[in-house]
């Protein structure tokens, strides 16, 4: 018989491509014609399955088109597929089969079955998923990405085990032994499908998961042959809830799952399902399993016993309905529960006990959208008044508030929720349990060891605190009715999940941790002890500052994890405002810019709690950690965002501000002006600017901060909201409060009969304790009590009822003094843009005249140069009328006596010459002339005074001072000779 290892590989060319194939088994009987996952080939095949089956019957392996040996192009749709597979089978002389298609191959089987519904007999249908459903759930991507981005051979290896097979040391081993015997085919065989290639297959899967027509899942009542569905009970790729969906909704569908076992449960257990694949094709598939014989359930752990499978038909699917899409089994607490997982990436979830049927109302508001306030109220005003169970230790999903079935559907429909969680209410119990809730692994970065470290005091580390203690503070930190509203942290705009840090100011995070008790190693082992000590002095250093930091282990890493969100301990430092212990951190080579599973870095977890600001020392937090301030999370939200996002809370609000003027004013030092716009101007995930969020809570001296620096308010939001308009409606509703009477709940009621009667003479008593008028509200004595209970209500009620009312004053006082200090700080700002704006309209009047003035020099120069023009005109022309006289009376001289000797002509050149350079120097004079008769009436007014004392000095009219200048100048200068003369003798 042909084995998989020696099959010969042939070659059939259909649609013009040439497709490779290869036929194994039996000679005789209905074929069973299989389809391979994602990026495989018929090479991929484990040959334990292969030789299983190929001994009851004829085995068709084929490679599609562009994949393995084949020819062409990858399909960019699972119908292109499934008309190539078609079109094989029809070149073969098919005409029937029996049909397995495994992961993707099962979409494409799908499609096959629908295409030629004459052609197949039988569906298998092995680890996959039909078309998107409105009950399919999506997988983690990260998985999908490693097995899609796999180059090398090792690389692909490493993905088919990371995504095929469970983590555990069971299942890796059983993913090298399958690799083994996959490889034992050594000629002719392909490599695995390239990565630009995979993308096409990427895309036709995309196009098979979107509502269409020809996509099963529109026409999946068509398939009227028998189909069995199988997968493992953890399938980490397409998820088991999505097979079991598939089986469910399939008239005459079959459902296997296999325990302990992933994506490639087939060739983890290759021979018991070859069995079972037997037992289908060859009809003997009535009942709940096949051959006749119960199968139902059960994850058995024991290694000598044959794993058994949980067999339902559809029709009993429908009936026990234990396949709801996303409800699991898990265990909290050592309480098995259903669990409701929904959302994106299944981050949502509802728990109902399985033993009483008990329902978590806290999960229920937490669907419905209530932050943790609303929740708390909700809890107290209407849940906790009926029957109810508060669980606050333990596991902390777990936790909160357990009520009947009924009560949670009551609150589910009040608060318009129920059509969301139906599933987890209409769920029944049946004989099988739902499989059990997805597992994620995560690996921990690969750190390089260093050689020990110094200590960090002389002191001995604290003791430890007993576990027991840490589960009450585990129940405080996380329990939604025991938590106050001023300590919550939530921002609609990014932050994924309402599990965050809720936290007191005196923590920074809740202390659930998962930690293996058998660590791999010593050095696992120190770094688990040291964390647990870390997180014993974080919690404890508010009330003993004194006490000593713990010892780092030998071969430290400083960005081990300390708890389940991922947190390191500069994220603890950073959030206690422990600027020692981050400096310490530093020298050890910390991760400043590190981030936790939301992807938080320690600078935004410090901004989240009042710790810095109670210290002090957020300026040298950010000092530490400046180098990620243009840092974001898994939600695109900066620090920024989260600063603004604590503002939630109205107790959060100076300490945003506080935190907002230190990083801002930080960032102004250091930052390119470009370069802060980005910072200020980015976005999140929802197209929100951190001005957005302080708008949406009305933080309004957090808005201001952001204004003082330029933040743009005009970028629109995914919702095409701007933060102008957010501003706008926060200035509306303080002018509506302004005008409006008070709404306050602690508004004065009428007098209750037990406080009415005289009261004191002096009305306005000065409270001692809170510095406020108080009335004294009972004068008359009241008669003496003689029950406990009156006494108690006489000795606590009263006085706590004056402390409220005296807190309440101070608040109105408060509120007074902020108010116009707002009122103060807007005068400011307002003055300062008056000012501004002065400024610059004094710029750009200086700006027009200089425009004005430039126009004017032009005009002034050319009418300069016409003038100078027309001077040197006019007395060119005095000149020559002058020398026409001189020279006509020269002549009159010579009484026409002509030269004609040789000597008067020389004499004649000579006079010629003389006469050019004479004309030369005139010309000259003629300009210095015209220049000095500008300076001359330049002199103005000056020169009146001039003439003036001149005439009165030599006694001569003024008008005749030009005309006698010369007289007089010589006459001054003779009189300046002969005193100088009689000077000599």
């Amino acid at each position: 018989m042909t084995t998989h290892e020696n099959a010969e590989t042939k070659f059939v060319t259909v649609n013009g491509i040439r497709l490779a194939y290869r036929q194994l088994g039996l000679d005789t009987g209905i074929p069973l014609t299989m389809l391979m996952h994602f990026r495989g080939n018929m090479d991929f095949w484990d040959p334990a399955l292969i030789n299983a089956l190929a001994k009851s019957r004829p085995i068709i392996l084929l490679d599609n088109a562009g994949i393995g040996n084949s020819d062409g192009d990858v399909p960019t749709s699972l119908h292109g597929w499934a008309t190539h597979v078609v079109a094989l089978l029809d070149a073969l002389n098919i005409k029937q089969t029996d049909l397995l298609g495994f992961s993707m191959g099962g979409g494409a089987a799908q499609h096959v079955a629908l295409l030629a519904p004459g052609l197949i007999r039988r569906l298998i249908l092995a680890g996959t998923r039909t078309s998107r459903t409105p009950n399919t759930i999506i997988g983690p991507r990260d998985i999908f990405a490693e097995l899609a981005n796999a180059e090398t051979e090792a690389e692909f290896k490493a993905a088919i085990a990371l995504s095929f097979f469970n983590p555990d040391p069971h299942g890796q081993a059983a993913a090298q032994v399958s690799w083994d015997r996959i490889k034992s085919r050594s000629h002719g065989r392909a490599p695995h499908l390239s990565v630009e290639l995979a993308k096409r297959q990427i895309e036709a899967f995309s196009k098979f998961t979107e509502p269409h027509p020809l996509n099963p899942y529109e026409r999946i009542r068509e398939l009227a042959l028998p189909v069995f569905v199988a997968n493992g009970d953890n399938d980490l790729l397409i998820l088991t809830i999505n097979s079991v969906e598939l089986a469910r909704i399939l008239p005459h569908g079959h459902l296997h799952i296999y325990p302990n076992s992933g994506h490639g449960f087939l060739y983890q257990y290759a021979e018991l399902f070859a069995k079972h694949i037997d037992l289908f094709l060859d009809g003997e598939d009535d009942g709940m399993a096949f051959g006749g014989k119960q199968e139902i359930a059960a994850q058995l752990r024991h290694p000598s016993k044959p794993p058994r499978s949980a067999c339902l038909s559809s029709q009993q699917l429908k009936m026990v309905k234990p396949t709801v899409a996303g409800v699991y089994s898990a265990t909290y607490s050592n309480i098995p529960v259903y669990e409701y997982q929904f959302g994106e990436g299944l981050k949502e979830h509802v728990m109902r006990r399985r033993h009483d049927d008990w329902i978590n109302a806290t999960h229920i508001l937490k669907a419905a959208g209530f932050d943790k306030p609303a929740r708390t109220r909700i809890l107290e005003r209407e849940v906790q008044k009926e029957n109810h169970e508060k669980v606050q230790g333990g596991y902390g999903k777990y936790q909160g508030t357990w009520v009947s079935l009924e009560q949670g559907e009551a609150l589910a429909q009040r608060n318009n929720v129920y059509e969301k969680l139906r599933p987890i209410f209409e769920f029944i119990p049946g004989n099988i349990s739902p499989p059990p809730a997805p597992k994620h692994t995560t690996n921990k970065p690969k750190v390089p060891k260093k050689p020990a470290v110094p200590k960090w005091g002389s002191m001995a580390p604290p003791a430890r605190v007993i576990e027991e203690e840490y589960d009450n503070i585990s129940a405080q930190l996380n329990d939604d009715e025991s938590v106050a509203d001023d300590v919550t942290v939530a921002s609609a705009s990014f932050m994924a999940e309402d599990d965050r840090y809720d936290v007191s100011q005196a923590s920074t995070g809740h202390r659930k941790r998962k930690r293996d008790e058998n660590a791999q190693n010593i050095i696992d082992q120190a770094h688990v002890a040291y964390a647990d000590e870390l997180l014993d002095y974080f919690m404890t250093s508010n009330l003993a500052p004194s006490a000593p930091r713990p010892e780092p282990p030998l071969n430290f890493q400083p960005d081990w994890t300390i708890d389940q969100d991922g947190h390191t301990a500069m994220h603890w430092a950073a959030a206690m405002g422990d600027v020692d212990v981050m400096r310490q951190l530093k020298k050890f080579g910390a991760n400043l810019a590190v981030q936790n599973v939301r992807g938080e870095t320690p600078l935004m977890r410090a901004v989240l709690f009042t710790n810095c600001k109670d210290k002090q020392s957020m300026p040298q937090v950010v000092k530490e950690l400046l180098s990620t301030i243009e840092a974001v999370d898994y939600c695109q939200a900066t620090v920024l965002h989260h600063a603004a996002a604590s503002t939630a809370s109205l107790s959060k609000h100076k300490p945003a501000r506080y935190y907002l003027d230190v990083i801002l004013n930080k960032m102004q030092e250091v930052c390119t002006p470009d370069q802060m716009q980005r910072i200020l101007d980015a976005q999140d995930i929802d197209g929100n600017t951190a001005i957005h969020i302080a708008a949406k809570n009305g933080a309004r001296k957090s808005i201001r901060a952001f204004l003082g620096r330029g933040t743009r308010t005009d970028i629109p939001n995914n919702e095409r909201v701007t933060a102008e308009v957010l501003i706008q409606e926060v200035n509306d509703r303080t002018m509506r409060d302004l005008h409006q009477g008070s709404s306050s709940p602690y508004a004065p009621l009428n007098t209750p009969h037990y406080l009415s009667g005289a009261q004191d003479e002096n009305e306005n008593n000065w409270n001692e304790s809170y510095g406020t008028p108080q009335r004294n509200m009972r004068k008359v004595k009241a008669p003496a009590h003689f029950s406990e209970a009156a006494m108690s209500v006489e000795k606590k009620i009263y006085p706590l009822m004056q402390e409220k009312f005296g807190e309440l004053a101070r608040s109105f006082d408060e509120e007074l003094v902020e108010k116009e200090t707002s009122e103060k700080e807007a005068i400011r700002i307002v003055r300062t843009v008056h000012t501004e704006i002065e400024d610059i309209q004094e710029r750009i009047n200086a700006h027009r005249l200089a425009e004005e003035s430039e126009e004017a020099k032009a005009a002034q120069k050319a009418q300069l140069e016409q003038a100078e023009h027309m001077i040197t005109s006019l007395i060119e022309q005095q000149q020559q009328l002058q020398l026409i006289s001189r020279a006509n009376h020269e002549e009159s001289k010579a009484n026409g006596h002509a030269m004609t000797n040789e000597d008067d002509l020389v004499e004649r050149a000579m006079l010629a010459k003389f006469l050019a350079e004479e004309q030369n120097k005139r010309q000259k004079l003629v300009l210095q002339y015209r220049n000095a008769l500008s300076v001359a009436g330049d002199i103005g007014e000056m020169g009146d005074i001039y003439r003036k004392i001149i005439a009165e000095s030599v006694d001569i009219d003024v008008s005749a001072i030009e005309g006698e200048i010369d007289i007089l100048l010589e006459a001054m200068q003779e009189e300046d000779r002969c005193m100088r003369a009689g000077e000599e003798m």
